[in-house]
């Protein structure tokens, strides 16, 4: 590996190489640098404030005008016979989803229920709810008395459908009481972005690499607002590509599409085994052995379809030998938990 000094020499070789940046000052390519690649807790900060400006505009467009502040959910989670299991996995999903929202359609396709089952579910947890505060929120509209309103903001979108987003109290609160939901949106966050990072720096091999799995050091780990989480290496996931020469591990017949200036079709990169978790193994999870190549459908319905468990468990059956190799060891009951799946 390049010393910083060595690394500092090569910065400052491109910069006179390229004409562009040839008369800046040292200082205005360090800010340049700066700007163009933040930190990571830089980033995180970044995205907050992006969350909290999403949050304003989206309250001024809101039917919803309730107040709960974020103790007060915190003491509500606290009291197991108002949050039962179904509902927080519902909110956990929720949570996951850009801007914390997703319309009641989609919601109910992702939890793999009816919209008339997940009304009846959230009206049931609304009223356990209120039968614990202090205060009787108005939620009548229309006459009629909506539930929905102590949980979540609400609109129509362009489409025409009523979508629910979670109070930003109640995230806050959440990230306090479930701290690994924030370790898994992060972990999630970065795997989206090597995967945005292979979309432009896509290196395709003809031929198949040479691997035998074998155990690795835990990758470099750094902290994000406290939450700690693991590097990830672009050439381990683009040797899990080519091992699988390009298609999706579910079906090689799923189809997909080539890549622009590439004869290779397209898939993604997913780690079988969650980087979320890498604390509970003394051995890398950024490895071949448990990077499985999948087409864009396949991928999605891991992370949010009804059908995930079939997936996961044919992966397994199919890698656990690798990973064994690669000194990973799990049973599928604990591969299954990773995705809170029973």
């Amino acid at each position: 590996k390049a010393t910083m000094i060595e690394k500092q020499r090569l910065l400052l070789n491109w910069k006179y190489d390229c004409e562009s940046l040839r008369n800046w000052s040292n200082y205005l390519l360090m800010r340049f640098l700066y700007d163009k690649f933040p930190t990571p807790s830089r980033q995180l900060n970044f995205n907050k404030t992006i969350q909290k400006e999403k949050d304003i505009e989206y309250s001024k467009k809101s039917k919803s005008k309730i107040k709960i502040t974020k103790n007060e959910w915190i003491e509500l989670f606290k009291l197991k016979t108002v949050f039962l299991a179904d509902d927080i996995e519902l909110l956990s999903t929720l949570f996951n989803l850009d801007n914390h929202a997703c319309t009641r359609y989609e919601l109910g396709i992702i939890q793999g229920i009816s919209s008339s089952y997940m009304d009846s579910q959230i009206r049931n947890l609304g009223q356990r709810i209120l039968n614990n505060l202090d205060t009787s929120p108005k939620l009548k509209d229309d006459g009629k008395e909506r539930y929905w309103k102590i949980l979540f903001l609400g609109r129509e979108t362009e489409s025409k459908l009523f979508e629910w987003k979670i109070r930003p109290e109640l995230v806050s609160a959440m990230e306090i009481v479930f701290p690994n939901l924030e370790s898994n949106k992060l972990n999630e966050d970065l795997d989206n972005k090597l995967i945005d990072q292979l979309k432009k720096d896509f290196i395709f091999s003809e031929e198949k690499m040479a691997y035998s799995p074998e155990r690795k050091p835990k990758p470099e780990q750094y902290c994000i607002n406290n939450t700690k989480v693991y590097k990830r290496d672009r050439k381990e996931a683009l040797l899990a590509l080519n091992l699988a020469s390009y298609k999706c591990e579910i079906d090689k017949n799923h189809l997909t599409f080539i890549r622009r200036n590439s004869i290779a079709t397209y898939t993604e990169p997913h780690h079988l085994i969650p980087l979320a978790y890498q604390e509970q193994f003394d051995v890398s999870l950024d490895v071949a052995a448990n990077i499985v190549s999948l087409c864009s459908n396949c991928h999605n319905l891991i992370h949010y379809g009804k059908d995930a468990k079939e997936l996961i468990e044919l992966l397994f059956k199919t890698r656990k030998m690798q990973l064994e190799k690669a000194g990973i060891k799990l049973n599928l009951n604990k591969l299954l938990s990773f995705y809170n799946i029973k």
